[in-house]
């Protein structure tokens, strides 16, 4: 399972930090103080504190996770019983829902290859989509190094750095708000058929409705070059550290970044296209939860499948664990109990599709990224030994 992207610019290169008080303050000539070596420290304190925070929002998440998880395993009946309804799961829905899993990144691929243009191939869209949902899922910071990973792969295929940042920038543009189109619509599916879990949802379905509205709206204001223009207005004056550009350089840079976003994403008909693909690529994966089930005996309507796949989805893209391990795997259990299904089937379905969606990707972009290492120290083997040279 992929999350939607928390940022969608994150393949660029942040500016340096200025140190006003060590090199920067040596280069302008003025000599650093006494107490120097303090000022040196100051960015290993702050990695340190940095990391103290990454381990306690992981270390927080865990104990979420955790007391969630043992909580749906009590409700169950204990982890014999999950344990018991793993060991009746049948093969052949497994089969079935590692096809859906497999069809669902083709169809990434083919939206990351149409947003290139057709400069890079199917399998290096496959590849790099693998770094940037599989293993990029599960590292420190997500979704921000699986982002760089699937930069650098682009990169070595042969595509361009500026047309790379665009790529991986509208792939999860489309990822997020097609995700959130998907999710509205089966809330509005469910509570339309008024399934006992909705139908005391009250006025929910309004803000359904407003969602893909505003989705709708956003879209058509993206296609405007003035909101490029009223954009990049903004952001310089959000600029506090450097001066503001003038109106004329901010009005090129605008144009020529609506320009190279209109390049990208095509005419409105290629934009369909995208959409569809990416809406493919989502559902596939809600097809491989809904096989996961049906794996462990537990049958319910797609839209409540799709229900429970979003509400997972979203608790993994909270900034707590890796993928989500552990929250995920307790959100969709409660959510399906909770229109029917039997607990410890639900979680044993679960654990299926999770094995499948999350652990395969994982491993794949594992096996991506450890043979692009390989290649990279078979093609330049000086290298390192060239960038740890002083001076």
């Amino acid at each position: 399972m992929r999350p939607p992207d928390r940022s969608p610019d994150v393949v660029g290169s942040p500016e340096p930090p200025v140190d006003p008080g060590g090199a920067g303050a040596a280069r302008g000539g003025v000599p650093p103080p006494v107490s120097a070596p303090i000022v040196r420290g100051g960015p290993v304190s702050g990695q340190t504190r940095g990391r103290w925070s990454r381990a306690i929002t992981v270390a927080l998440g865990a104990v979420v996770a955790v007391g969630a998880l043992l909580a749906v395993l009590s409700s169950s009946g204990g982890i014999d019983d999950v344990l018991t309804a793993l060991e009746h799961v049948s093969p052949g829905w497994v089969i079935a829902a590692i096809g859906a899993t497999v069809g669902g990144y083709a169809l990434l691929a083919l939206h990351m290859r149409r947003l290139a243009a057709g400069r890079i191939s199917i399998w290096q869209a496959a590849r790099a989509d693998l770094l940037l949902f599989g293993l990029g899922n599960v590292l420190p910071g997500s979704p921000a190094p699986g982002a760089l990973l699937a930069a650098a792969e682009l990169r070595r295929d042969g595509l361009s750095t500026r047309r790379t940042r665009f790529v991986l920038a509208f792939t999860m543009w489309f990822n997020v708000r097609t995700l959130l189109g998907i999710g509205a619509i089966a809330f509005l599916v469910a509570f339309a058929r008024q399934h006992p879990g909705v139908r005391e949802a009250g006025l929910w379905w309004l803000a359904a409705v407003g969602l893909i509205l505003a989705l709708a709206a956003s879209a058509a204001l993206a296609a405007r070059p003035t909101t490029a223009e009223h954009t990049a207005r903004l952001f310089a004056r959000l600029r506090v550290t450097h001066p503001h550009p003038p109106p004329d350089v901010t009005r090129a840079g605008a144009d020529a970044w609506h320009r190279e976003a209109k390049a990208t994403v095509g005419s409105p008909r290629n934009r369909v296209v995208l959409v569809t693909l990416m809406a493919g690529s989502w559902l596939a994966d809600a097809a491989c939860l809904w096989l996961a089930l049906a794996s462990a005996g537990v049958r319910l309507d797609a839209d409540v499948v799709l229900l429970a796949y979003v509400a997972g989805i979203v608790i993994g893209s909270l900034p707590l664990l890796p993928g989500g391990i552990g929250a995920v795997e307790a959100a969709i259990p409660a959510v399906l109990h909770h229109f029917g299904a039997p607990l410890d089937a639900a979680l044993a379905g679960t654990l299926v599709y999770r094995g499948i969606s999350f652990l395969l990707p994982v491993g794949a972009g594992a096996v991506i990224f450890a043979q692009a290492s390989i290649r990279t120290r078979r093609d330049h083997p000086n290298r390192t030994a060239d960038q740890q040279e002083p001076g």
